[in-house]
């Protein structure tokens, strides 16, 4: 409600969110996709695809299909009705969606579903299409402990579909934030932040306990970072990027990565991330144990 008693809803507001935003309050955040980027996909495809057949048409009847390399003939073909396709799709699956940022989580609105998703629920964050992503960030508590990281995204692919932020609640439910929604990087960085302050202190406690701390298929513990049987210890830890899509892990003792696998494999990344950068500097000293 506004301080005169009047219901809070700004012009164009879906009328489902009225209700939500009236009983939780105002936003901190409020991201959407215009009208309009929806239906210049629609448009940018069925222009591809037009001339996609146009294409077609000249190359089997006016030139009778003229003999030319096949790779270069498939895109020459097909490739425009191919990217044609993807922006009609892209196009009707991101319409009419909104995503309210809260102090507690967020709510997602598409055509007339709201589903929440508060942050201390949220199991997974993952990457998809996201190409590459900056050294991480990190705010510092006044006494030295990390408060939030992210991962700055530095690109991502597939002009056609874009990339996107999976969202996975602890009851297996799903969300999808689309490179679409207008602020789409300032969205990232709310997100990486604010799940990361619900999981770092529990994830903390069990590094320093010595347990691994699982990623899917690579973990990381006190003696380095695990991926099945191997195991990368601390002291031969090279250096850690986000490249062409894929975690690449590298070894002081070899020049090939000692872990290559793509990126939306890896759940939570911005832990991840967070985790392998002070991991080293909280395993004992050696020589201090030797001392008691």
């Amino acid at each position: 409600m506004t301080d005169d008693g009047e219901p809070l809803r700004p012009p164009d507001w879906p009328i489902e969110l009225v209700e939500p935003v009236e009983r939780l309050g105002p936003p901190d955040e409020v991201f959407r996709i215009p009208r309009s980027h929806a239906l210049m996909k629609f448009f940018m495809g069925l222009g591809l695809i037009v001339g996609g057949g146009l294409t077609n048409y000249l190359y089997w009847v006016v030139f009778n299909g003229p003999v030319v390399a096949e790779h270069f003939l498939f895109l020459l073909l097909f490739g425009p009705i191919i990217s044609g396709l993807g922006l009609i799709y892209a196009g009707w699956r991101d319409r009419g969606l909104w995503v309210l940022v809260y102090p507690m989580g967020l709510l997602r609105w598409q055509r007339g579903e709201v589903v929440t998703f508060p942050w201390d629920e949220i199991d997974e964050v993952l990457f998809f299409r996201v190409v590459e992503c900056e050294k991480p960030q990190r705010e510092i508590a006044g006494d030295g402990t990390i408060e939030a990281s992210w991962l700055p995204i530095a690109k991502y692919g597939s002009r056609t579909l874009g990339a996107h932020l999976s969202l996975i609640r602890n009851d297996a439910a799903e969300a999808t934030l689309p490179s679409s929604l207008a602020g789409f990087m300032r969205l990232c960085q709310v997100v990486q932040e604010e799940t990361f302050r619900a999981k770092w202190p529990a994830i903390w406690e069990r590094f320093l306990s010595g347990s691994r701390v699982a990623f899917r298929t690579v973990s990381i513990s006190l003696a380095g970072v695990h991926r099945d049987a191997d195991i990368l210890p601390w002291y031969e830890l090279d250096d850690a990027l986000i490249q062409n899509g894929k975690l690449i892990i590298k070894s002081r003792r070899t020049s090939k990565p000692w872990l290559d696998v793509p990126l939306q494999t890896v759940p939570n990344p911005h832990v991840f991330a967070a985790l392998l950068l002070i991991g080293p500097s909280a395993v004992p000293d050696p020589e201090d144990d030797e001392d008691d």
